[in-house]
């Protein structure tokens, strides 16, 4: 969790970025920042308009992708340093807004159609959710699947998510280490490392309780509920971390991408257990720890 990609959702989804097209239009047609970002939200939007099946859903994965990248990009240095172009940007703020509103529409359609079965698309709609250049709110639509499991794949199912219990109490541990630039860098490799271990067996698709067989189902919930907890230390240290003095700043850069794996092979690897824990109000904390107002909660 990137702070730019936590903690500037708002900017990033409005940016939506720098069209690689505009790069190309020469040093001497100057574009405006906010010009890019008006331009190349439009193509976002149109490009989403455009999906209609599996073929054209195909077809526009790889520049989705590239345009996602871009918005990325942007949102980092509107964080990261020099004077923007305010008043430029603010005359066209609506207009974006407005655009942009629509590509969200546009996304969150395709979410719930899984994208036609697309699995490059899902993939870079599921980048684009990391990045926060969308919103995560359909993220479990995109990764559901309607498979009834068997009572022996519940079972090996229920068995795997009780091993993560441990990787969750270590990585409680490791977080709880983490104090300063230099004690977040020594965290990255055990983080990276206990990233591996959690997707260790992790099956193809998220599973909820609507997979597992009625007679299974209270083992799962069980497990679910015994997770809970630790979880929500996890989500509490990264509140913690994120406030510290200097995490928007570049030592403590490598350890931000560590935690980003990390919080990824979370969300893959603990289904619904961890979008009880993690849901809406995740960022709504982390912009207040930014703003040096820490939220923790049981």
């Amino acid at each position: 969790m990137h702070v730019a990609r936590l903690s500037s959702v708002v900017i990033s989804a409005m940016a939506a970025a720098m069209s690689m097209n505009l790069l190309a239009a020469g040093p001497d047609t100057p574009i405006s920042v906010p010009e890019q970002m008006l331009a190349v939200t439009n193509e976002m939007w149109r490009l989403l308009c455009s999906v209609v099946n599996k073929e054209t859903a195909d077809q526009s994965a790889n520049r989705f992708g590239q345009l996602v990248h871009m918005s990325w990009k942007l949102s980092e240095s509107m964080f990261e340093g020099e004077a923007q172009d305010v008043e430029s940007l603010d005359a066209r703020t609506y207009r974006i807004a407005e655009v942009y509103e629509e590509a969200s529409y546009e996304f969150d359609s395709l979410c719930k159609t899984q994208c036609y079965g697309s699995a490059a698309l899902v993939n870079e709609f599921l980048k684009a959710m990391e990045l926060g250049v969308f919103g995560d709110e359909e993220r479990e639509k995109l990764q559901l699947t309607h498979v009834l499991l068997s009572p022996a794949d519940a079972q090996r199912e229920v068995a795997r998510l009780r091993r993560m219990e441990e990787v969750d109490g270590e990585l409680v541990e490791q977080l709880g280490r983490v104090q300063d630039a230099k004690s977040a860098a020594a965290a990255v490799g055990p983080i990276v490392a206990l990233a591996g271990r959690m997707n260790e067996g992790r099956p193809a698709h998220r599973f909820g309780r609507s997979n597992i067989p009625e007679t299974i189902r209270p083992e799962f919930l069980q497990v679910c509920k015994q997770l809970e907890p630790v979880l929500w230390k996890i989500r509490n240290e990264i509140v913690r971390i994120v406030a510290l003095d200097g995490y928007d700043r570049e030592p403590f850069d490598s350890f931000s991408d560590a935690l980003d794996s990390m919080y990824e092979s979370m969300s893959l690897t603990h289904g619904e257990c961890f979008d009880d824990v993690f849901d809406a109000s995740f960022r709504m904390d982390l912009d207040d720890a930014l703003h040096g107002n820490i939220i923790t909660k049981p």
